[in-house]
């Protein structure tokens, strides 16, 4: 998982230096506060929150990169978008599999409000 998420992000570099496209140097307010939720969290209350984000993390990045494939206008980007996508839906029905594991029955529940198990 680590090489593919380097070997992208990679690629990703090398299209917006092609495309002089400039991309963030630090996490934004919504991964910052998923950071300090996880600080805040320890054993399997951690595992759970970890689950139940990773299943929405992964969602949002699939149906992100199909509409890039979809709607983009830049023809690197729907490129790249396009061949990521197939890569990003395997990690995605394992984080599902692994939070049904944990319990959690709906990536929409909160795992915060689930007992655990």
């Amino acid at each position: 998982m680590i090489d593919d998420h380097t070997k992208a992000g990679d690629q990703l570099k090398s299209i917006a230096a092609k495309d002089i496209i400039t991309l963030p140097s630090e996490l934004d307010r919504k991964d910052k506060a998923m950071v300090d939720r996880f600080s805040k969290t320890t054993g399997t209350q951690f595992d759970r929150v970890h689950a139940h984000d990773l299943v929405k993390d992964d969602q949002s990045d699939v149906a992100a990169f199909e509409k890039e494939t979809n709607n983009g206008n830049n023809p690197d980007l729907k490129n790249f978008a396009s061949s990521t996508v197939p890569a990003l839906r395997d990690p995605l029905r394992f984080a599902k599999d692994n939070e049904r594991a944990l319990g959690i029955t709906s990536s929409r529940e909160n795992p915060d409000d689930v007992e655990s198990t």
